[in-house]
């Protein structure tokens, strides 16, 4: 029998040890592990999900494009930090080093590009103050005339025009009734000026007596200290009932008293009627209830109390201004604060998320509230409220002076100054 050659014999078992060699490391290239250079080490890769509004947005990593848009899933990502960026024409970009961490998840999604457009004047106006109603269907205009404020339904009509009794001194604390009919203006203080404004013109401007006022409903209630006053606003009728004794604030669900004696304030939830809450020191008022919070205010000081809990919990904010946003029956506060902007959810402490060499003149929630608007004297930006690695700020606009700031829908209202134009400016930015 003649003898197989060497190189025959061999073959089959080089094929052999080849597949069991070369097997496993396709096995486990393709359940996503990978060789780590950087760790000396084999890892599996993460998953890396990436999504945008508006979606199409090309993808980079660590500066090169993958030839994908968004949305996508990418399993095979090498685990480390990396550079991500998303792009798409006559879009602001977003970019982020972020860590992939092997057999998870990097999540990229919930990501808004900013148009690039100009802004463009709605309405000419001399106004010192705006205010969007809650439905958006109107917009508040103060103007600087003494005597003389606008309303401006936001489909381009004149709603009603406003004259006022004698002069008229707006402020920045223009607060709408739910039902965007009416709007309270003015501040709080026994030596403010405050006015009770129908945005039908319906019933003329009426000037309330001094006093701390809030909407309970559709009707407005004030308190000066000796006297609770509630304006019905379904006929314009005023009820007046002074406060008893210790009693120093009321609605029909709960009272702030002094206790016996002293001079400390406790609140009293009035279905707990015998369970009082001492209240930290301050002259606080009653500004909203909710099933499980009483939000209280002292000027520019601001108690979250949650009595709810065994032992009751107190979460302080100071802030010229409130801006609320509720998301799955959750509420959020954006607070003003002269250079700096905070995020308040009343369960905690406030969280600083940006400060400014400049004022903050305005600010206001994305309706998703992943984002923020606002603006300084001179500029308007948005703001990622995403603080990993960092959070993006994007100029939108710049202009002469900007007295104010709102959202409608998927565009700015600017309230400002452009060039030898005053008013208010539309500027879409999705």
């Amino acid at each position: 029998m003649p003898k197989i050659p060497f190189h025959r014999r061999i073959f089959p078992l080089i094929i052999i040890i080849i597949f069991f060699v070369v097997a496993p490391i396709l096995l486990f290239y393709t359940a996503g592990y990978r060789w780590n250079p950087k760790k000396g080490q084999v890892e599996r890769n993460g998953t890396v999900i990436f999504d945008s509004t508006p979606t199409g947005a090309d993808i980079s990593i660590d500066g090169r494009s993958i030839g994908q848009k968004t949305p996508i899933t990418i399993q095979d990502v090498t685990p480390g930090l990396h550079s991500f960026s998303l792009s798409k024409d006559g879009y602001y970009g977003w970019e982020k080093s972020l860590d992939v961490y092997p057999e998870k998840v990097t999540f990229i999604n919930g990501i808004w590009l900013w148009k690039k457009a100009g802004s463009a004047l709605l309405y000419p106006s001399d106004a010192v103050y705006q205010a969007l109603s809650p439905d958006g269907s109107k917009l508040l205009l103060a103007s600087a005339s003494p005597t003389q404020t606008v309303i401006y339904g936001l489909n381009g009509a004149i709603v009603t025009s406003l004259a006022f009794a004698e002069e008229y001194k707006p402020t920045n604390d223009l607060i709408w009734s739910d039902n965007s009919r009416y709007i309270l203006s003015g501040d709080s203080g026994n030596d403010s000026q405050n006015w009770i404004i129908d945005a039908y013109g319906t019933n003329a401007p009426m000037k309330l007596l001094p006093g701390d006022y809030r909407w309970s409903g559709t009707d407005l209630v004030g308190n000066d200290g000796k006297t609770q006053s509630v304006l019905h606003t379904s006929d314009y009728s005023l009820a007046r009932n002074p406060l008893t004794e210790n009693l120093v604030d009321s609605i029909p669900t709960a009272e702030i008293r002094h206790a016996s004696g002293t001079n400390d304030l406790v609140y009293v939830s009035l279905d707990q009627p015998k369970r009082g809450l001492v209240l930290p020191e301050g002259d606080w008022r009653i500004d909203s209830v909710s099933k499980d919070r009483a939000i209280l205010r002292d000027d520019h000081r601001w108690l979250s109390l949650d009595f709810n809990k065994t032992v009751p919990e107190y979460h302080s904010a100071d802030s010229d201004r409130l801006r609320p946003i509720t998301i799955k029956k959750q509420t959020s506060y954006l607070l003003i604060n002269g250079t700096e902007l905070s995020v308040w959810d009343p369960s905690s402490e406030p969280e600083l998320i940006q400060r400014q060499s400049e004022k903050i003149v305005d600010a206001a929630w994305h309706r998703e509230g992943t984002d923020i608007f606002f603006a300084t004297e001179h500029a308007v930006f948005a703001l990622g409220l995403d603080a990993r690695d960092r959070r993006l700020i994007t100029q939108l606009d710049t202009f002469d002076q900007v007295r104010g700031l709102a959202v409608d829908g998927q565009r700015l209202l600017i309230l400002g100054d452009k060039g030898s134009e005053s008013g208010v400016w539309s500027l879409d930015v999705e």
